[in-house]
């Protein structure tokens, strides 16, 4: 490493890996615990599935989240390696979990509704919040990749 203060610094924000840590540690943690409250009361092989499914669904919708977190900015963009904002992507990614709601209504279990709840919530929030800061910043003349409004959700 040279002392040079022209060379680039890469700066790497690993806050978010931390939390997707967390919380795969504590989803597998609660699927041993069902996993083995399952096993006690002699449920059948159905229910097992039904909580791998519960796992898959949860890490879907955790994918989409990231997707829509990174191009809200609140996470470095894996591809340029810095945060892009990019309110057309996050619209979409929130676009699709809105369509898991709709299309699995009456299909979850309570943990899953809560789930898919709360994170639709909270991006419906950043991405308004992310759309009137762009838009404070530059009321006259905003840039091309924020033109669409948050309530086209």
């Amino acid at each position: 490493m040279s002392n040079d203060p022209n060379e680039p610094k890469i700066v790497v924000d690993d806050d978010w890996k931390e939390r997707v840590r967390a919380e795969r540690e504590a989803a597998r943690q609660a699927r041993q615990a069902q996993q083995a409250s399952t096993a006690e009361s002699g449920a059948d092989a159905g229910t097992a599935s039904r909580a791998s499914g519960s796992d898959e669904f949860a890490m879907l919708i955790s994918m989409l989240a990231t997707q829509a977190l990174v191009a809200l900015g609140k996470m470095p963009d894996p591809g340029e390696g810095h945060v892009v904002v990019r309110p057309d992507h996050a619209k979409q990614a929130i676009g699709m979990l809105t369509m898991l709601e709709e299309k699995t209504k009456g299909n979850l279990n309570a943990e899953e509704k809560q789930l898919l709840d709360h994170m639709l919530h909270d991006l419906r929030m950043l991405y308004v919040e992310v759309y009137k800061d762009a838009q404070q910043s530059s009321p006259a003349n905003p840039p091309n990749h924020q033109t669409e409004s948050p309530s086209q959700e």
